[in-house]
């Protein structure tokens, strides 16, 4: 399954649980983003996801939140 496909049952799954826009928003604003993160790795199905790039990109976040 792609990661985008993934990302939208997520979304979908999400907004049912009506939960505020605001926190819809944010959900929309993080899958995004690591959505793109994962596009600039070559990663775009589930199967490609390995633990290596999730630290990446959690050490990524980590850098922009501590200097």
């Amino acid at each position: 399954m792609k990661i985008s496909e993934a990302r939208q049952k997520y979304l979908a799954a999400y907004q049912e649980k009506k939960t505020g826009k605001s926190s819809v928003w944010q959900q929309v604003s993080v899958t995004r983003e690591f959505l793109e993160f994962m596009k600039t790795r070559q990663a775009l199905e589930i199967e490609q996801l390995t633990p290596g790039l999730v630290e990446e990109y959690r050490k990524r976040l980590l850098e922009r939140v501590v200097p």
